[in-house]
């Protein structure tokens, strides 16, 4: 499943009102860790079912930044069932991000 952009615009409806387990990743184009960790997310979202990744732009998204308090990039927020459950900042190896999508369920 590829990797969906979200915006102030749709963010509410498709991480709070779909009721899914969402990854969002906030990220900048100028930021290295951020970078590093679009393929380990993008790689993800290609081998993991039932979960949702997504991007959010920090920098064409103020209000989803200022809404999580987003102090550094790249942060990651975990959605369960509309609710925010964790939250990471920086970057993740793909053993660091299964386990933070899915913790003691591995």
């Amino acid at each position: 499943m590829a990797v969906m952009t979200l915006t102030d615009q749709n963010f509410k409806e498709t991480t709070i009102d779909s009721g899914k387990t969402i990854v969002v990743d906030i990220y900048t184009n100028s930021c290295p860790a951020c970078a590093m960790m679009a393929p380990v997310f993008e790689r993800a979202s290609e081998e993991t079912n039932d979960v949702v990744f997504a991007e959010v732009d920090a920098g064409r998204n103020p209000e989803i930044v200022s809404e999580f308090k987003i102090m550094s990039v790249p942060t990651l927020l975990l959605f369960k069932k509309g609710e925010l459950v964790k939250k990471h900042i920086g970057a993740l190896s793909p053993v660091e991000l299964d386990q933070f999508i899915f913790g003691d369920d591995m």
